[in-house]
């Protein structure tokens, strides 16, 4: 049995044997002329984009594109195949009931650590609701919780003396997805409060919410993430344009920023925060986002453009 559901489907699909290294597998191009494997497909989503040219999509438009006949009931039964028999497969955990009752905790306790945490980070006030921060009334420690739709594969604490860790079962991601996903221009920054703190400052300085709702910002917990992980999760930006990274300004921050514009290619900036080590010292010492000159055609409304 192959290590990933659909590894079998994608390779009859391209007629030619798929390596399963990855969770994401990189073969030829057949939409352009590519002389180097440029195009990534997520063999367990089907989802797969090409770094070469603009094509992208899910399994199904592929097979179209490839003239090719594909049994959409066959994929769905090798998915719950695989997840069954196979022992790559790890158990996922859906923690959604636990966030609502530690958003529940925060609304009734209104804690004070939470007034001191957005207070030192210069983070809207706003935000606490938007990103449905929780509160763990036991071990009185901020929750993050991560959600990918209405579930939450993960929720990450952090104590009032900065220490953080996370729920057992926490799988890693991309924090804020849902804001990221389909978005024009994402902004990817480094943790939690990151993401709160540019979110914060790009509610204030945009009072049109249509602008708002072209530019997602979401955040990576640790800049150190291998580019395989990188290609997972980069058919979460495929309808991105433009994606800044906006990791610290520092040696970690800088590694991590080139393996993810490796991933990306072209359509990634590196934004690195020029008055502090990350955004919210950023933000906190007067910098701000209109200093940089590559986001301004976010700020360009359609009906204004030329």
């Amino acid at each position: 049995m192959s290590k990933y559901a659909l590894t079998d489907i994608i390779s009859d699909l391209f007629g030619v044997p798929i390596s399963e290294r990855s969770q994401n597998a990189v073969v030829r191009c057949p939409f352009h002329d590519d002389r180097l494997p440029s195009l990534s497909i997520d063999l367990e989503r089907g989802l797969w984009l090409c770094f070469g040219c603009p094509e992208r999509g899910t399994i199904q438009y592929l097979a179209a594109r490839l003239g090719k006949e594909i049994d959409n009931v066959a994929i769905t039964l090798r998915s719950y195949e695989a997840s069954a028999n196979n022992p790559y497969f790890e158990p996922t955990y859906d923690f959604a009931e636990l966030a609502r009752t530690l958003r529940a905790n925060l609304v009734a306790d209104k804690p004070r650590e939470v007034i001191e945490y957005i207070t030192a980070k210069g983070i809207n006030a706003k935000a606490v609701p938007h990103f449905r921060l929780g509160w763990d009334r036991d071990k009185r420690v901020i929750a993050f919780p991560f959600y990918d739709d209405s579930a939450v594969f993960g929720i990450r604490y952090r104590a009032r003396d900065g220490r953080k860790f996370a729920e057992t079962g926490t799988k890693r991601g991309i924090y804020n997805l849902n804001e990221v996903r389909y978005r024009p221009y994402v902004i990817l920054c480094e943790g939690e409060s990151d993401t709160q703190a540019v979110w914060s400052h790009l509610t204030a300085i945009t009072a049109d919410t249509t602008i708002e709702d072209s530019i997602g910002v979401g955040g990576i917990p640790g800049a150190g993430i291998s580019a395989e992980q990188w290609e997972v999760w980069s058919t979460d930006l495929m309808w991105a344009k433009r994606v800044f990274i906006a990791f610290d300004a520092d040696e970690a921050g800088n590694l991590g920023a080139k393996t993810v514009m490796r991933v990306l290619g072209d359509k990634s900036v590196r934004l690195p925060p020029t008055q502090g080590k990350d955004f919210a010292e950023h933000f906190l010492n007067g910098g701000t986002l209109l200093e940089y000159g590559e986001l301004g055609e976010c700020f360009v409304q359609p009906d204004k453009a030329g």
